[in-house]
C-alpha cells in the first residue's frame, strides 16, 4: 500500500511539475515571440539588403492596381457571376465586403507565418545529464547511489543535484533526511570539488 501511494504521488508531483513547466515556458515563448516578430519586421523593412524585395512588392501592387483598374470593365459580368456562385455557397447573410476581410486575413496571416518560419529556425531537443542520488529498488536506503550522467531536467542551475526516488521505502527515506540526509549528501558531494562551499558542480549538456 505504501508503494502505491508514493507511486501515485510520485506521478501527481511530476505532473505539476511539468505542468508549472510548461507554463512558464510558453509565457517566456510568447513574450519572446512577440519581441522576435517586431524585431524582425523592423529589421526587414529598415534593413537596405531588404529594399529590392520592398520594392518588387510594391511594383507587384501597382501592377495589380493598374490590372484590376484596366480589367474592371471586361470582368464585370464574369466577376458578377464568381460572386452569385460565392454567395450561394456561403450563405446570404456574407457580403462581398466579408470576402475581402477574409482574403486580406489570409493573406496578412500567410506573411506573418512566413516571417515567424524564417526568423525562428526548427528547436532542437537538448537532453541534459546532471549528477543524481538515485534508488531503483525496494530495498531502503542501501539502495540510494549517486549516478554521475543521468538524464535530468531541462532547466536546472548550476549548482543542482536531482535526487530520483523510484522505489525506495518511504519509511527508511523519510526517517535518513529528517537526520538531514540531504545536508550529509551535499557535504560528501562538496568534497571533490575544493572551490565549491558545499555545492556540487554544474551540470553537464549532451547534444
Amino acid at each position: 500500500m505504501d508503494e502505491v501511494v508514493f507511486r501515485t504521488s510520485q506521478r501527481v508531483d511530476n505532473l505539476q511539475y511539468h505542468l508549472k513547466l510548461a507554463a512558464d515556458e510558453g509565457k517566456h515563448v510568447i513574450l519572446h515571440l512577440s519581441e522576435k516578430v517586431k524585431g524582425a519586421t523592423l529589421n526587414f523593412i529598415e534593413n537596405p539588403k531588404y529594399n529590392h524585395i520592398l520594392q518588387f512588392l510594391k511594383k507587384v501592387g501597382v501592377v495589380a492596381i493598374t490590372l484590376y483598374k484596366e480589367s474592371k470593365e471586361t470582368v464585370t459580368v464574369h466577376f458578377k457571376i464568381l460572386l452569385r456562385k460565392v454567395f450561394k455557397l456561403l450563405g446570404k447573410n456574407v457580403s462581398t465586403r466579408d470576402i475581402l476581410i477574409g482574403s486580406t486575413g489570409l493573406l496578412v496571416g500567410a506573411v506573418i507565418g512566413f516571417l515567424i518560419s524564417y526568423t525562428f529556425p526548427k528547436r532542437q531537443n537538448v537532453l541534459r545529464c546532471m549528477r543524481a542520488i538515485q534508488s531503483t529498488n525496494y530495498s531502503g536506503v542501501e539502495a540510494v547511489a549517486l549516478v554521475e550522467d543521468a538524464f535530468g531536467i531541462r532547466d536546472c542551475g548550476k549548482n543542482e543535484v536531482l535526487i530520483n526516488v523510484k522505489a525506495a521505502s518511504l519509511n527508511l527515506i523519510d526517517i535518513e533526511i529528517s537526520k538531514g540526509y540531504g545536508a550529509l549528501i551535499r557535504q560528501a558531494i562538496g568534497t571533490f570539488y575544493k572551490t565549491s562551499y558545499g555545492n556540487v558542480g554544474p551540470c553537464e549538456q549532451l547534444f
